[in-house]
């Protein structure tokens, strides 16, 4: 599928991006997201998706049929992983970052690999030990 380039003037960007900038402020001036757990969950959902892409698992007949149930299924695991009730909070943002590294460098198909970036990287004890 080829690549379509969007033909907006750098104005019509601009004002997109302060629309943007003020939707975020108005958001999180007026009780928008503001859980450490939803924002690292959603981190981690990110990263894991874009692994599974890159390792040719989101497809017809592959681990997750689209991105998006991509999406929803390792969101459900991230917050079975790292519980709201248990995290929300208590982020441990250098552990996060650690989690989110390996998360990327983790080998396709090498199960050693992704059993240690799970269960050594990425566990409740380290993510959600912060303050």
């Amino acid at each position: 599928m080829p690549h379509r380039m969007s033909h907006t003037t750098p104005v019509a960007s601009l004002i997109r991006c302060a629309a943007l900038g003020a939707g975020i402020l108005l958001a999180a001036s007026c009780g928008g997201v503001t859980s450490s757990q939803v924002v690292a969950r959603d981190r981690a959902t990110t990263v894991s998706c874009d692994w599974y892409q890159g390792c040719d698992q989101i497809g017809a007949g592959k681990t997750y049929e689209t991105r998006e149930s991509c999406d929803t299924q390792v969101r459900a695991q991230w917050d079975q992983a790292w519980p709201l009730t248990e995290c929300d909070g208590r982020i441990n943002q250098k552990q996060l970052s650690v989690c989110l590294d390996a998360i990327h460098a983790t080998q396709c198909g090498n199960l050693l690999d992704i059993v240690s970036t799970l269960g050594v990287k990425c566990p409740k004890t380290s993510i959600c030990s912060g303050p």
